[in-house]
């Protein structure tokens, strides 16, 4: 549901899921993805006019590195409108 979420408060979100993660473990996100499509986009235009859906599971990689905390990666696999975006906390080198 991170579409429903302002990008500070996702931000916000990210940074404290990559402080709990324990180093070496992943982080697998599914969300809608923006419409592509002439058809695709024309079914769903009111939806996201009246939710005010700016967000797409394309932009999460981008809200990621600006914070700092994942090296993210977006996955090719697609059902229709949901995306995944992998991400894997590093493993801290020993001393």
């Amino acid at each position: 549901m991170m579409h429903h979420r302002s990008h500070d408060l996702q931000a916000r979100r990210l940074a404290g899921v990559y402080r709990v993660l324990k180093p070496g473990r992943r982080l697998l996100i599914a969300d809608t993805m923006r419409p592509s499509g002439f058809f695709v986009k024309r079914l769903f235009a009111s939806l996201f006019k009246r939710h005010g859906i700016k967000f797409g599971i394309e932009d999460l990689p981008e809200t990621m590195k600006s914070v700092g905390v994942f090296p993210a990666t977006r996955l090719d696999e697609r059902f229709r409108m949901i995306g995944f975006v992998r991400a894997i906390k590093p493993i801290a080198p020993k001393e």
